[in-house]
């Protein structure tokens, strides 16, 4: 649902469904993250139960997808620490891919990992997805070794049944690319940076993560100290599979790069 409203936030230019959207996230921090982990339900005024790999990448999905609608960087640093417990506790050391449960005590006695996507995608179709997008956000080349390695795990599956793994094959062809990550460096609040946010926001470009780059930003993405404004106008640090080109000021430019 978060992840729908911050989309819905962007289609259709209305403001209210990123302000729903956003009051349920800090819903889910604030009533059911508990010493750092993500709890199942709320009900009553109690939250309870250890939460599974589907709670855990939906709610980082919605969170990614809140931080491309409104750049607030909170949320982006949210799920990176939501994803190193879904490392720690989730992850198949063995032979890659997400377990459904954790592997603490409270936890199933028998640890199956999940990959058909059916009326809702899977937990580690969603997790691979997100994995891959972490990467062009952060930098972090990691999350994508890891991606690479579900691939791997679950090859097989896909090939055998396409139809069955929908949401895996949509996270394969973003992994497949080619990707673009694009870092806008000007004053959220001045016009020339407006509109070209608002041209880059338009149409459907799947394979693009775009940033306004903020202090927070700069402490849980650390490639973006180095990215300045040229000329004193809004510029655009766009690139291809993490190759940059030169940072362009006016949004012709860009569109060129990202057609190219």
């Amino acid at each position: 649902m978060i992840a729908a409203l911050a989309k819905a936030s962007l289609a259709f230019n209305e403001p209210v469904y990123l302000k729903i959207a956003q009051r349920s996230a800090f819903f889910i921090k604030y009533a059911l993250i508990k010493k750092g982990k993500l709890l199942h339900r709320f009900r009553d005024g109690e939250s309870a139960i250890q939460g599974f790999l589907d709670d855990y990448a939906f709610f980082f999905w919605g969170l990614i997808e809140l931080c491309e609608a409104s750049f607030d960087a909170q949320f982006l640093k949210l799920a990176i620490e939501l994803n190193e417990v879904l490392l720690e506790h989730f992850w198949d050391e063995d032979e890659g891919g997400f377990y459904f449960s954790a592997d603490d005590p409270e936890s199933l006695s028998i640890r199956r990992k999940r990959v058909y996507d059916g009326a809702l995608p899977s937990g580690n179709s969603v997790a691979m997805f997100n994995l891959l997008q972490l990467a062009k956000l952060t930098g972090n080349v990691e999350h994508e070794e890891k991606a690479e390695l579900m691939r791997n795990t679950f090859y097989e599956n896909v090939f055998d049944m396409p139809i069955a793994h929908t949401q895996l094959m949509v996270a394969l062809d973003y992994g497949l690319g080619p990707s673009y990550e694009v870092v806008v460096i000007g004053d959220p609040k001045k016009e020339d940076t407006i509109n070209m946010l608002d041209v880059l926001r338009k149409g459907f470009k799947p394979r693009i993560v775009l940033q306004l780059k903020s202090k927070m930003l700069e402490e849980v993405a650390d490639f973006t100290k180095s990215y300045t404004m040229i000329n004193n106008k809004v510029t655009a640090y766009v690139c291809k599979n993490y190759q940059c080109n030169l940072p362009p000021n006016n949004i012709e430019e860009v569109l060129i790069i990202l057609d190219d």
